[in-house]
């Protein structure tokens, strides 16, 4: 058997749904210019109906106009278990020059179905980028395109995509047309401008469940966001916020503190109206030493965030630390 020659069939298997995405979209990048994408390439989504016939027709004859079919069945851990059968058999005999790439966000599915895909071809776990892989890929890139960020700039971008590398590659290209071949140093007010904040709504309601130390809540909120790394350091950088705002509510600067959020918040006027007011609520369920400890604490976990290859379980730590057992 040639070494060289491609598996029929590779599967995907990641909790970050855009690190999936962004898998098939290289497949797919790969694939122009090789196969008729139009007769050759075939892709279901997870919420897309599949006929048992649609996968006969297109897994059961090689093609007229390619040397290679290709077909994307995204999200297979929601197929139901009859459809995953059916194509377990397809697996186990696919004609020549067919290729299956397969999604999935859980690594427990049906069996048989594991086997086949075992057997005919390779199952990879893709890692969730860390903080320091985006970093890491900013300086880089960065570096390559004679970009030049101040250490502020750069932290604000990254704080501004959540450290996510997915996104953070998409919004690079709106800096890049703006600022390539400048020899302007980019900083947070360029990248403000032009990069928007973004953030899984989930964090939001973590924040606020720490905040009132309701503990239950915040694990319940942590639960939402797994896998998703840069969602967390968005997390830790909110706490932050928030405690120091109600630090100078603990000590009756209330327009300071007002001014504060006003300042670091994007939100729409009446909303931070409502923020000012929630943060004084919460103020009021800690003492000044515990709002002092947990800026310490928050300090302490910032820098251990951004290389963490498990952040959920500091995240879990640090919940445990600021609210207690």
């Amino acid at each position: 058997m040639d070494k060289n020659k491609a598996k029929p069939c590779i599967m995907y298997i990641s909790r970050n749904s855009a690190l999936l995405d962004e898998k098939v979209s290289e497949v797919k990048d790969r694939l122009k210019g090789k196969i008729n994408t139009d007769t050759d390439l075939k892709v279901y989504g997870e919420a897309d109906e599949i006929e048992e016939s649609e996968l006969a027709n297109f897994l059961g004859m090689p093609s007229f106009f390619s040397k290679s079919k290709v077909l994307i069945l995204k999200g297979v851990d929601r197929y139901p278990a009859k459809l995953l059968k059916v194509l377990a058999r397809y697996i186990g005999d696919l004609c020549p020059g067919i290729f299956l790439v397969l999604t999935s966000s859980k690594e427990r599915l049906n069996p048989r179905f594991l086997k086949a895909v075992r057997s005919a071809g390779t199952i990879k776990s893709l890692k969730v980028p860390s903080p320091a892989d985006a970093r890491r890929w900013l300086r880089d890139r960065a570096g390559s395109d004679g970009l030049d960020f101040s250490p502020e700039g750069m932290e604000t971008f990254l704080e501004n995509v959540d450290y996510r590398l997915d996104t953070l590659k998409h919004e690079y290209e709106k800096l890049y047309l703006y600022a390539g071949g400048s020899a302007q140093s980019i900083g947070p007010k360029e990248v403000n401008r032009l990069i928007p904040r973004v953030h899984n709504l989930r964090v939001f309601d973590l924040v606020d469940y720490v905040g009132a130390r309701d503990k239950a809540k915040a694990l319940k909120a942590l639960r939402s966001v797994l896998g998703q790394s840069w969602a967390l350091i968005g997390a830790v950088t909110l706490l932050h916020r928030c405690f120091k705002a109600m630090l100078y509510f603990k000590y009756h600067l209330d327009k300071e503190g007002s001014d504060y959020i006003r300042k670091n918040s994007k939100a729409p006027p009446y909303m931070v109206e409502k923020i000012i007011k929630k943060y004084k609520g919460f103020a009021a369920g800690y003492s000044h030493e515990e709002v002092l400890e947990t800026i310490s604490i928050l300090n302490e976990y910032d820098i251990r965030f951004r290389d963490a290859y498990r952040p959920e379980k500091l995240m879990a730590g640090l919940i445990s630390e600021i609210i207690g057992p």
